[in-house]
């Protein structure tokens, strides 16, 4: 298996149905896999995904698991990624729109260079009526000017949706953090943790790139995390960048977990095409 695309959903109802849309309606030609975990739903999510997989069909396998337990996003997907067969991961929201060269043109750089760790790109902003309102284009960056952003500026150079990496470096480094500190920037804490693991030597010859394409409609929810959480997430990234550059420039010590974190019950309540 060459590519797995982990969703982790939440209350989003509204818009999975046109998510997963065009998420099957890629062009990849490689085998390719999609796995799905609900963070503990409190609207229709589930049967609106089992609804739509039913309608959809197809021969693309597919896996969906639910949870007893609500453990946010990094978490679920650190689950996901534990249950996926493909070399790579395909991070996507349930709640954004993928244009139909995303997975293959994001395999084709991966692939064609075993340097890369992950790669990410530029995304157009939508809406909840997914009517386009603004464009945050990314130009290329190398993996020293994405270290230049995290460790000087508040933005976060590498957009979550559309980023793609390399599943065997991702478990070595221990997955996205179960530090509840992190919870709502798990993205954030992945990208640092990697620099600070190649500074340290944990992982030696990889490397981080941004490129310009637009490789997801990310949609602006009012009520995403975002949207909602804003404040405190902006309060995390500051604490975390404090340590980034603490642990860049000092002897801090640096620990890599070999075995992520993966709370909680799920269970597999649909699949089809293995």
């Amino acid at each position: 298996m060459k590519v797995s695309v982990c969703i982790a959903v939440k209350n989003c109802s509204n818009f999975i149905k046109n998510s997963l849309f065009s998420i099957l309606n890629q062009d990849f030609k490689e085998d390719w896999e999609i796995l799905l975990g609900d963070d503990l739903s409190s609207d229709d999510t589930i049967d609106v995904v089992i609804s739509a997989l039913k309608y959809i069909g197809g021969k693309i396998p597919v896996r969906f698991y639910k949870s007893d337990k609500n453990i946010g996003c990094g978490l679920r997907r650190n689950c996901l990624v534990n249950f996926s067969f493909g070399d790579y991961v395909a991070i996507a929201d349930g709640d954004d729109i993928y244009p139909p060269k995303r997975i293959s043109e994001q395999y084709s750089i991966a692939s064609s260079d075993s340097g890369i760790f992950a790669l990410s790109g530029s995304c157009n902003v939508i809406d909840e009526f997914g009517k386009s309102i603004s464009h945050i284009r990314k130009d290329n960056m190398t993996d020293r000017e994405i270290l230049y952003a995290l460790s000087n500026t508040y933005e976060n150079p590498i957009c979550d949706p559309c980023s793609f990496f390399d599943k065997k470096i991702f478990v070595e480094m221990g997955g996205y953090s179960c530090l509840d500190q992190n919870r709502l920037i798990p993205d954030l804490d992945l990208w640092m943790r990697f620099f600070e693991f190649s500074k340290y030597g944990i992982i030696s010859n990889r490397t981080i790139l941004v490129f310009e394409n637009t490789w997801v409609d990310y949609r602006k929810n009012p009520n995403g995390n975002t949207v909602k959480f804003s404040r405190e997430m902006m309060r995390a990234h500051g604490l975390r960048r404090k340590i980034f550059n603490h642990r860049l420039l000092d002897e801090a010590s640096v620990e890599c977990k070999k075995d992520f974190s993966t709370p909680g019950r799920m269970e597999l309540i649909y699949e089809q095409g293995y």
